[in-house]
């Protein structure tokens, strides 16, 4: 491949000797790395749910034909920006445009890595935005690289700004993630005027904390994959009753099969003899139950001396907690 000296052709493209025709070229090419990132995902995205709907009707032969669209996709997308380079003169409009393709490899291996989004709705987007940036900056610097290094070279340089942002977003982004989740629990825990309960045990960590139907859950996780969850009762939970239980912990213990048996603070209630969930009043005399998600065989009686009624501290930690 031919060196880039002024005036000489590279590739397909020529230089222009005046300082402002080569700050335009790199413009062009900044600006072709900053758009060949979202014309990729696109091409993903649309290719996904071209998948989907092949796989729908053909099964896995949908798949493979929606590969091949996609593929398709990219390399329109790849000649396409070969083309728009060439006319704005960008020298060696091939190698520039392998180098706007980093970004979209960039943001594919942070997906694939795992490494999560923020939990705001534009957490995707703001990926986009900094691995866009990072694609502009990597095609200007190529086209400046061109001048004095092999096109290898240069597309090695040019990769260094795309890896920089690529490693920077996976070690801050999950610091932003748990941040905006711990102030996501203690939002939740705050807006509780109730009294509140915890489980304080080292085999269960506490998973997430949510509001459903008026009532606040703590959900606990094992690590055996178990689940139990801790709901405290709203107020006015018996209203459709003609007469509300009283107490009224023992809330549902007049049903068909139930059955249940005060010990100590706690009440245990059992459903067809096994123990189905236990409860606790708490200060303010409002009602906590703990109970296990689905069918994991849990010592709900054993477990629920663990249960107790929450300081300011011990919620601070339970937010921190999920948050890790």
């Amino acid at each position: 491949m031919a060196d880039g000296k002024e005036g000489m052709t590279v590739d397909g493209g020529t230089e222009s000797a005046g300082s402002g025709s080569r700050m335009a070229i790199v413009l062009s090419a900044a600006s072709a790395g900053a758009v060949v990132h979202w014309l990729v995902w696109l091409a993903f995205v649309a290719g996904t749910l071209i998948a989907w709907a092949l796989m729908w009707v053909m099964g896995s032969l949908g798949f493979v034909v929606a590969f091949g669209i996609g593929a398709a996709a990219l390399v329109g997308v790849y000649m396409a920006m070969v083309r728009a380079l060439r006319a704005s003169l960008v020298p060696a409009p091939k190698v520039v445009t392998l180098v706007t393709f980093l970004p979209a490899a960039g943001s594919l291996v942070l997906m694939l890595a795992g490494v999560p989004d923020s939990q705001m709705e534009q957490g995707w987007f703001s990926r986009g935005v900094a691995m866009s940036l990072a694609g502009a900056v990597a095609a200007g610097l190529a086209v400046v690289l061109l001048r004095r290094l092999s096109s290898r070279s240069a597309v090695a340089v040019s990769a260094v700004p795309v890896l920089v942002v690529a490693v920077a977003y996976a070690l801050v982004m999950p610091l932003i993630e748990s941040y905006q989740e711990q102030r996501r629990v203690s939002g939740i825990i705050g807006d509780v005027s109730s009294d509140i309960a915890v489980l304080d045990s080292a085999e269960w960590d506490p998973n997430r904390a949510a509001v459903r139907d008026g009532e606040l859950r703590l959900s606990y996780h094992h690590g055996s994959g178990m689940v139990v969850i801790l709901t405290h009762w709203k107020d006015g939970k018996w209203g459709h009753l003609n007469e509300p239980p009283d107490p009224a912990v023992r809330y549902g213990c007049d049903g068909d099969d139930v059955s249940c048996e005060q010990q100590g603070d706690m009440l245990v209630l059992r459903q067809d003899g096994e123990v189905d969930e236990v409860r606790m009043v708490l200060d303010d005399g409002s009602v906590v139950s703990l109970a296990a998600r689905g069918s994991a065989d849990v010592d709900l009686r054993a477990l629920a001396r663990n249960m107790h009624q929450a300081t300011p501290h011990d919620l601070e930690v339970f937010a921190d907690r999920v948050a890790e």
